[in-house]
């Protein structure tokens, strides 16, 4: 490697630390602080919230992904606040061959939300959250089923992060 090049990848290298210093800095004075730094009230409180069951498989799915993101280390023996969720999957099929069968499909997962304090049985937040994936179908009826099971699985997962920041989120401005 030439020196003209080291030289060149050592200036890249210095203005990219410059950058990041110039951006820590410009955040640093407008209030901005992490949602999640070490032991706060926020990560308490998504602690203490015991998820409802959901009905069905992909509610199952569902509860377990928010359980484990909302209680990392097991829930409170005795939560603070419950959250309830209803979930709808709908799965359109939007590409056609000259024959009319079925290539591609989409999938649109929906859930709707409410966070009930136990002490009082108040709804103190709701929310919808929404996400869409899609699977290629194929010829093989095994592989269309697990295609589109494993959409289905990543739009769930969408589901449950997009709820548990949306709770951070509420969390964050209550607490």
């Amino acid at each position: 490697m030439s020196s003209f090049n080291l030289l060149r990848v050592f200036v890249s290298k210095i203005g990219l630390v410059l950058a990041l210093l110039i951006g820590y800095g410009l955040t640093s004075g407008c209030g901005f602080q992490p949602l999640h730094d070490s032991a706060t009230s926020v990560d308490s409180s998504l602690g203490s919230t015991r998820v409802s069951i959901i009905a069905e498989r992909n509610g199952q799915i569902l509860h377990n992904h928010l359980r484990d993101k909302l209680n990392p280390e097991g829930l409170a023996p005795n939560p603070l606040y419950g959250l309830t969720v209803g979930l709808n999957i709908v799965t359109r099929t939007t590409g056609f061959t000259s024959d009319q069968s079925a290539t591609y499909a989409t999938i649109v997962a929906s859930a709707n939300y409410v966070l009930t304090r136990h002490t009082d049985s108040v709804e103190v937040y709701k929310g919808t959250a929404e996400a869409v994936t899609s699977f290629n179908k194929f010829v093989t009826p095994y592989t269309n089923r697990y295609s589109e099971k494993d959409a289905t699985e990543r739009a769930l997962a969408s589901l449950s992060e997009d709820i548990y920041n949306s709770l951070s989120t509420y969390f964050a401005t209550t607490n």
